[in-house]
């Protein structure tokens, strides 16, 4: 079975809270394109997303690809997809298990969101295999 989520949230007023509109769920026993397509004529129908700061987020696996969410978004202000944390700690834990204190620092380096050590420590990585 595939499955696609849509949540939806709008920034209050307040700009410190997200409320949660009408989470769907989109779901195919024959493709990930067909689930993928439901959510496409739910957003449109549903929404304007033309002045829209859109999130995505996936595991990246065979179906569920950045690509595919920028397609059934269409025109919105920004869109911004993600990895989701697990598998991007899973995928590190994967790579760099041959050094462990290479993939400590890694780790900390993407929870600290500091992308110029995540680049140098990948390059470092990189020159070791």
């Amino acid at each position: 079975m595939y499955l696609l989520k849509v949540t939806v949230c709008i920034l209050l007023a307040d700009k410190k809270r997200h409320e949660l509109i009408e989470p769907m769920a989109f779901f195919s026993v024959k493709s990930s394109h067909e689930a993928f397509e439901q959510a496409a004529v739910y957003l449109d129908q549903t929404y304007d997303l033309k002045q829209s700061i859109v999130i995505s987020n996936s595991d990246g696996g065979s179906g569920y690809e950045a690509d595919r969410f920028e397609a059934i978004i269409g025109m919105c202000r920004r869109h911004e997809h993600f990895r989701d944390k697990f598998h991007v700690h899973r995928k590190i834990k994967t790579r760099l298990s041959f050094d462990k204190p290479m993939m400590n620092r890694l780790t900390q380096a993407v929870r600290a969101y500091e992308w110029k050590r995540v680049e140098r420590i990948l390059a470092t990585a990189q020159r070791a295999v």
